[in-house]
């Protein structure tokens, strides 16, 4: 019964995971790009907002996976904690 519920665990916090990187994360990479795409673009040419624009999907992929791997490693805790 308790592997059941570890599992159960396991699994919600996957799904929590996924949803948090497709649709919180992603949104905010896009609301910065906008934000600086529509109110700042006299400052689109300096480095760190240029790159930043250039490598947003890099960036997003970084972002998620750092999330990814928080997920992995805390449900392998969950399911080697005896």
């Amino acid at each position: 019964m308790d592997l059941l519920l570890n599992i159960l665990k396991v699994l919600i916090l996957l799904f929590a995971v996924y949803f948090w990187n497709r649709y919180i994360i992603k949104n905010m990479f896009k609301l910065i790009t906008r934000f600086h795409q529509r109110y700042n673009t006299h400052n689109l040419d300096r480095s760190y907002i240029k790159f930043y624009i250039q490598n947003e999907s890099r960036l997003y992929a970084f972002a998620a996976l750092l999330f990814w791997l928080g997920a992995v490693s805390i449900s392998y805790e969950i399911l080697m904690n005896k």
